[in-house]
């Protein structure tokens, strides 16, 4: 059997365990019932020095909280004042405050007043004029993204979705069907991020546009390839536009998340210094080492999975990737965050883009990191079947070494990575193959893949 698609299956008492990690009970949340909640608020930096250049605060009025666009959305927007050094605005923009404010009680209550509570969302901008009053301007805001015509995918509508109290990321919601009240059966339902698409880092995406999100689940839906995670439904809106996608949801979540859980006392903060700082003299680097120092003593930290677990669940990514470059595809943003423990107990592959619009630097190639710094390209527009291999290198160093959380001292180099015990002299070997500095050094996953499988003891 070709060993892409190849099933490593558990003996039954490891099977067991490993469908017991994949199902926790989650923790409820406390429902706010104030009539007046703040969602969120976003600050980001440019050229000043002591201040941010924008803020966004997002408030929902007159909402209920298992229902969608059941109130009225404000998002406030404040910039920078040159002109009013003194202001509101500027005030809340400061980057020396321990706790930043909202805009004052009775600005909140005036911009309440102000609002239009037909409608379900408003962009609200604050200023201050030269004569020292704050400009109040509102406007109607569209949440959603135009839905291109011909896209024959599953849709749902918005309404139909029923909000659980679980929290679990930004920008993602635990949802039930109205539709499907007798099964109970939850979904995961990824939101359009409106304020990051429409105020953050893509603020050149227009209502117009195709929106990243919308782009990810046409990419999902079009490319069914196994051991990834895949949309069951695109979510539109009443005007019809585009709001989201369900998928199924997993209650472990991600990797990171599964250790999170297991791993009490939390283990240190690791920071790995380069394989390159160990050639260094002492008048080149006057620290020492933090792996050293940070790493020591980690056979105090009891492993909390068994090994053969954990081979399994290296065997389910390292598939997925292969499966990805099969089909002369890449990822880009390998980790343990976007990988999910789904409820079979096994490892599955979420977020991705044909073109990739994130990174990780703890799990990001030295080449890469180059190129960012010798002529300001994006990391995330630079994909390749080394890069990949590079962050899977990491990921299995990682996951192996139950460490949720990690950096890198000097990205442009490979790292020199801590072991504890445990862990087979062949598997370090591996995972050093694949984080070698040059990447027509790093072997195919493929080959990853082939060596992890003779290891493999059913």
């Amino acid at each position: 059997m070709n060993i892409s698609q190849r099933k490593f299956e558990l003996d039954l008492g490891l099977q067991t365990q490993a469908i017991a990690l994949a199902n926790p009970k989650l923790e409820t949340i406390r429902i706010n019932s104030n009539p007046l909640r703040t969602i969120s608020t976003l600050y980001m930096s440019g050229s000043q020095k002591d201040y941010y250049e924008l803020g966004v605060s997002v408030f929902l009025v007159n909402s209920k909280f298992s229902l969608y666009d059941s109130g009225c959305l404000a998002i406030v927007t404040y910039e920078y004042n040159e002109s009013v050094s003194q202001c509101l605005e500027n005030g809340m923009l400061r980057k020396d405050l321990t706790m930043r404010p909202i805009p004052p009680t009775f600005f909140v209550e005036e911009i309440q007043a102000k609002l239009n509570l037909k409608n379900i969302a408003e962009h609200v901008t604050l200023k201050t004029g030269d004569d020292g009053q704050v400009i109040i301007d509102v406007r109607p805001f569209r949440l959603g993204c135009l839905l291109p015509q011909g896209l024959n995918h599953p849709t749902v509508l918005l309404s139909e979705l029923r909000r659980q109290p679980y929290d679990v990321y930004p920008n993602v919601d635990v949802v039930t069907l109205a539709s499907e009240s007798g099964n109970n059966t939850h979904y995961a339902f990824k939101q359009l991020s409106f304020v990051h698409d429409r105020f953050g880092s893509h603020s050149s995406y227009s209502y117009a546009d195709i929106n990243p999100l919308l782009e990810q689940a046409q990419f999902l839906f079009t490319h069914p390839l196994p051991f990834i995670i895949h949309p069951t439904a695109l979510v539109i809106d009443s005007s019809g536009d585009f709001r989201g996608y369900l998928m199924p949801f997993h209650p472990a979540q991600s990797l990171d998340k599964v250790l999170e859980r297991l791993i009490i006392p939390m283990k240190p903060n690791l920071v790995l210094d380069s394989k390159h700082a160990a050639s260094l003299t002492p008048a080149d680097c006057n620290v020492i080492s933090t792996a050293q120092t940070e790493g020591a003593g980690r056979e105090s930290y009891p492993m909390a999975l068994q090994w053969c677990l954990k081979l399994a669940w290296v065997l389910d990514i390292v598939q997925a990737i292969n499966v990805l470059h099969e089909a002369m595809l890449c990822c880009g943003d390998i980790k343990l965050e976007n990988i999910v423990l789904c409820v079979d107990g096994h490892c599955r592959l979420i977020d991705l883009l044909p073109r990739n619009l994130g990174y990780t630097t703890a799990y990001l190639a030295p080449e890469v990191t180059a190129i960012h710094q010798s002529t300001e390209d994006d990391p995330a527009h630079s994909l390749t079947f080394p890069r990949d291999v590079f962050a899977v290198g990491m990921l299995l160093w990682a996951l192996v070494e139950e460490i949720g959380c990690f950096e890198r001292k000097d990205p442009l180099y490979s790292p020199s990575l801590v072991w504890s015990g445990s862990v087979p002299l062949w598997y370090r070997e591996l995972v050093d193959c694949c984080i070698a500095q040059e990447p027509e050094d790093r072997p195919s996953v493929y080959s990853v893949l082939e060596i992890l499988s003779e290891h493999w003891i059913q």
